[in-house]
């Protein structure tokens, strides 16, 4: 029955808005590199359905997905204030640089603090945001018509499953 399928229907719907969102992350936009440079955002983009006939899918990644899709117009951070209280932007582009350049410790926070000035010169960061909203439009055309798909071939199971029946 349509109804049995619902769980499975949405299962596939989920795998594919996953991927389509994967892939997104692997092209080169604007001439620029992607934007997986290590495949952990790619890595972190999760489904999860909730369930019944009237179900949801809420995708879910690591947070600064959201930052690299809308940009950073005032970069969180100002120079001299880490003694303070160190900022969690320092931070997470240094992680970012020592990975990328594998350089660690003061280089790494030297060539951090390098790139976000450079980005509060030259807002928004990262230079290339909108990585969603390329596809926004696509992705829901693509998920409407593979719901449509899915749920005419359960219907269609159904109608035939129905008139194949032998009447005693």
């Amino acid at each position: 029955m349509l109804i049995d399928s619902i769980p499975l229907i949405n299962d596939y719907l989920a795998k594919e808005i996953v991927e389509i969102l994967q892939n997104q992350l692997a092209k080169s936009r604007g001439g620029q590199m992607p934007m997986n440079t290590f495949e952990t955002l790619s890595k972190s983009i999760k489904a999860e359905i909730s369930g019944g006939a009237l179900s949801d899918i809420e995708i879910q990644s690591e947070d600064y997905g959201a930052y690299l899709n809308k940009g950073i117009i005032d970069v969180p951070f100002s120079p001299g204030s880490g003694d303070k209280k160190p900022s969690a932007y320092i931070s997470g582009l240094t992680r970012w640089v020592t990975k990328k350049y594998r350089v660690g410790g003061l280089k790494a926070k030297k060539i951090a603090f390098a790139i976000a000035n450079s980005q509060k010169k030259n807002p928004p960061a990262p230079s290339n945001p909108g990585w969603i909203d390329d596809i926004q439009d696509e992705l829901d055309r693509k998920v409407k018509q593979k719901l449509h798909d899915y749920t005419f071939y359960a219907i269609q199971s159904d109608v035939i499953r129905i008139l194949n029946r032998t009447i005693p």
